[in-house]
């Protein structure tokens, strides 16, 4: 099977930040995905307001900032690392 397939080749680059879902976080990808994070993970960002969730700032495709926050994310805070996704075989 090639590696083709799926994402794995893809790089997560961050294109927006949703809030259309009551408790939860959609990031799209300029690739076209959309993943969804309950914002409880994230308490910096969820005791912000509607208003201060939209005054964001993506740097460099894989980090977010909000101009109410301290706190600078990184995609893998979203998504995990390939070492914490990554299939293993079960022995």
């Amino acid at each position: 099977m090639s590696n083709s397939r799926g994402y794995v080749q893809t790089k997560p680059v961050i294109d927006e930040l949703l809030f259309d879902r009551d408790e939860y976080m959609g990031i799209l990808f300029e690739d076209d995905r959309i993943v969804y994070v309950p914002l409880h993970q994230f308490p910096d960002i969820a005791h912000l307001t509607p208003e201060q969730r939209q005054d964001y700032h993506i740097s460099g495709g894989d980090t977010l900032l909000f101009a109410d926050s301290d706190t600078v994310y990184h995609v893998e805070m979203f998504l995990g690392t390939y070492q914490t996704n990554a299939h293993k075989p079960v022995r």
